[in-house]
């Protein structure tokens, strides 16, 4: 179970700022409660977000209206980055969290991809301090167990899954394949892996933006410092800004 009381309750500070991208320094940002905190710092284009990272002025960043494309491209090249991928941290139950992922478009394609991406995933969840028992894996195909016969592209879905969910056991994981039903999985696993980022970034839009379900924003996974991606459709960068002060003061903890 991720419980997701800390991260809600978390707030950048001074002392533990956290940098987020815009486009111009004279944009207005939806900062919710933190439009006036000395704990969010505003920075104009990637290069000068990356920098303020790398030269430890902000412990954590928040994409904000960054355009997606040269945001990601500036993270590929940052020293330490290695098959970025991202999972956004949804609350499908009240005070409950799930990793569901990859959500870039371009994202988790083939079963190494896939099985990569829930090792981060996991991994991020246990480094955090942000589980209380052993990580739970669903992994999601295009069709049920029994729709193979029904099509080329079902089949090799679902025997992709199969090979994904046996190299997550392999690594002492509790993996399993979950077929199309995210319905069964969303609010009782901790990591949900989708079929491919296309499927995962389809999935994040219909919940959370079209059903309303809270999104803290996707930590970028393969980097050495913390990064939150945003979608710029969001009315408010208040939850991802408290995920990113929390993933930076859970970084520097004892």
């Amino acid at each position: 179970m991720i419980p997701l009381s800390v991260v809600g309750s978390s707030r950048p500070s001074a002392e533990c700022p956290v940098g987020i991208g815009c486009k111009a320094r004279r944009e207005r940002l939806p900062l919710g409660p933190f439009g006036r905190s000395a704990g969010v710092r505003k920075l104009e284009g990637a290069p000068a977000l990356l920098r303020a990272l790398r030269d430890g002025r902000v412990a954590a960043a928040v994409r904000g209206t960054l355009p997606a494309a040269a945001f990601l491209s500036a993270l590929a090249g940052a020293p330490g980055a290695k098959g970025l991928q991202r999972a956004v941290l949804l609350e499908p139950k009240r005070g409950r969290g799930v990793l569901l992922g990859p959500v870039g478009i371009s994202e988790g394609r083939g079963a190494r991809a896939r099985e990569a991406f829930a090792k981060a995933a996991c991994g991020l969840l246990r480094d955090r301090g942000l589980l209380t028992e052993a990580p739970l894996v669903a992994v999601l195909s295009v069709g049920r167990s029994e729709d193979a016969g029904r099509g080329p592209h079902i089949a090799r879905s679902l025997a992709e899954s199969a090979r994904v969910v046996r190299g997550l056991q392999a690594c002492g994981l509790d993996a399993f394949a979950a077929g199309v039903q995210i319905e069964d999985v969303l609010a009782d696993c901790d990591v949900v892996v989708m079929p491919d980022g296309a499927a995962g970034n389809l999935a994040f839009r219909t919940l959370h933006l079209v059903g309303g379900m809270r999104s803290f924003g996707a930590p970028v996974l393969g980097l050495p410092f913390d990064v939150v991606d945003t979608s710029r459709s969001r009315s408010s960068y208040a939850d991802p800004l408290r995920l990113a002060a929390f993933l930076a003061a859970s970084r520097s903890a004892p």
